[in-house]
């Protein structure tokens, strides 16, 4: 994918619309490895290669939170520009005192 980081993102949010059964077929079967092997053994290939293809773990939480925040509320979905000019907040690591102690990650 050649162009701006922001016309990246705006990309692959495009496909959201333009290829949205797929998006929601990931969706589903995310839902279906809870309780297959194989199938959770192919996402999980499909998720090491999308990692090495997008530069890494974060870049692909990132596209699944876009994903699935396009999904439910595609009218007031984030932009590419949006992306972009969240990225140094995301930086700054939300506090996470309000969780309960069995909530947090070791």
């Amino acid at each position: 994918m050649s162009g701006s980081p922001q016309e990246r993102w705006q990309a692959l949010i495009d496909s959201f619309t333009t290829h949205r059964a797929l998006w929601v077929a990931q969706i589903e079967a995310v839902v279906q490895a809870e309780r297959s092997p194989e199938v959770r053994e192919h996402l999980a290939a499909g998720q090491r290669e999308a990692r090495e293809g997008l530069g890494g773990s974060v870049p692909l939480a990132l596209l699944s939170g876009l994903m699935l925040q396009w999904l439910v509320d595609p009218e007031h979905g984030p932009s590419g520009a949006d992306v972009v000019a969240g990225l140094p907040s995301a930086l700054d690591l939300p506090e996470t005192d309000h969780l309960p102690e069995t909530d947090r990650s070791p």
